[in-house]
């Protein structure tokens, strides 16, 4: 029984030998070209990215120019208020609800609501829109969808 264990050892170590030697061959029959092949993996951009100046096109903002192609960002800024000192977030007329942009009220005589859809509050009508999916009750997040069904939250 020994020696079944030593010519199985022994079996295992030429084996071992075989494929190291293999290795070593076929990485130097490889060209630097071979293995400098582009992976998979995404990269950070580079610093040769310039940012073009603002323009007054919101579809055109966050637009990089690397040679003759042109590449879309997914950034962009709220407007702060207009009013001097404010830090908080514009509403509407570039100023915020403290230095006199108008909330939007329900449309209903005497409600005070804010609006949520069609001009009117939950309370007159407004419908949270549900999940296309047939049966599920759960509200849309994003393309018809919820959560469960494929939508994905930002």
């Amino acid at each position: 029984m020994s020696k079944k264990r030593d010519s199985s050892a022994l079996s295992n170590q030429k084996a071992f030998a075989f494929a190291a030697d293999t290795r070593d061959e076929t990485s130097a029959s490889m060209d630097s070209d071979e293995r400098n092949t582009q992976s998979d993996r995404k990269r950070k951009p580079s610093s040769t990215y310039m940012e073009l100046p603002p323009k007054k096109d919101a579809h055109l903002m966050g637009v990089l120019i690397k040679s003759s192609k042109v590449e879309h960002g997914a950034t962009w800024t709220k407007k702060k208020c207009s009013s001097e000192g404010c830090s908080n977030f514009a509403k509407n007329g570039g100023v915020c609800l403290k230095h006199g942009a108008q909330k939007r009220l329900c449309r209903m005589e005497g409600c005070m609501n804010g609006v949520k859809n069609g001009g009117v509050c939950f309370m007159h009508g407004a419908h949270k829109r549900l999940c296309r999916m047939e049966g599920c009750m759960n509200g849309v997040i994003k393309g018809g969808v919820c959560i469960r069904h494929g939508a994905y939250r930002l």
